[in-house]
């Protein structure tokens, strides 16, 4: 966002009264973070060159998770909404930037953060660069992986198995669930689509009103938690590189 335009626009105060909360000088750029569903004082955050943390204090005080996992690049977190002890994480930070970290694959808690392994399911290069890994509320065991490069993927099971749903050989850039299990999904350079059952062969585009393909880059997207009929978009411009809602 334009810093002139944030300057020049009416706004609550309570949107530049903004603290940094750390874990600075260790975590690097930070592309994931969750709230515990057990407890909102527990936050953990993913950086994509320095690994998964975690408060307990509302991050007032940082710790690692596991220095010793073998890809320390996270790039987004979700949370079972049923079983509130598996958590997942996905890798690669898979934006296009030059400095990007390349992943492999999602890692998964069983035991409420305490430890995480990779997903057999993800140990292959389509999933190298995992740019959002989303729970959805429909059942349990149910996630979402979002891939810059192979599509999007979906598990009924944990993420023992993977099917896509959605193909692209572009980046799907975000994931947007209902409490019913309609799937929003951003896609780099494409449009938005949208599934009321996540199945594959459903998503249909949904950009009126929106630039056509190809006028714009990168797409972030965010469900209002009072009416899952409202979605905000932003769209990265072709030439600035800003992101624009």
């Amino acid at each position: 966002i334009r810093q002139q335009e944030l300057n020049s626009t009416p706004r609550s105060p309570l949107l530049f009264n903004i603290q940094e909360m750390g874990p600075k000088n260790f975590g690097g750029r930070t592309r994931g973070i969750l709230l515990d569903r057990d407890n909102y004082d527990h936050i953990f955050v993913g950086s994509v060159s320095g690994g998964l943390w975690h408060s307990l204090d509302s991050g007032k005080h940082w710790t690692v998770v596991d220095d010793q996992m073998s890809c320390l690049s996270i790039s987004s977190i979700t949370q079972d909404f049923y079983n509130h002890d598996v958590i997942y994480a996905g890798t690669g930070e898979g934006w296009g930037n030059g400095d990007g970290v390349k992943g492999n694959g999602v890692y998964r808690s069983m035991d409420h953060g305490v430890t995480f392994q990779q997903l057999p399911s993800t140990d292959s290069s389509a999933f190298d660069w995992v740019d959002r890994v989303e729970a959805s509320p429909r059942d349990t065991g149910w996630l979402y992986v979002a891939s810059a490069t192979n599509g999007l993927y979906r598990s009924k099971n944990f993420g023992d198995t993977l099917k896509k749903v959605f193909v692209t050989a572009a980046a799907v850039n975000d994931i947007e669930i209902t409490p019913s299990g309609g799937v929003w999904i951003g896609v780099h350079n494409t449009g938005i689509f949208y599934s009321a059952s996540g199945d594959s062969g459903t998503f249909i585009p949904m950009m009126n009103g929106l630039p056509a393909a190809g006028h714009f880059n990168r797409v972030e997207m965010a469900m209002a938690p009072s009416d899952s009929n409202r979605i905000y978009i932003a769209l990265e411009n072709l030439q600035s590189n800003e992101l624009q809602g």
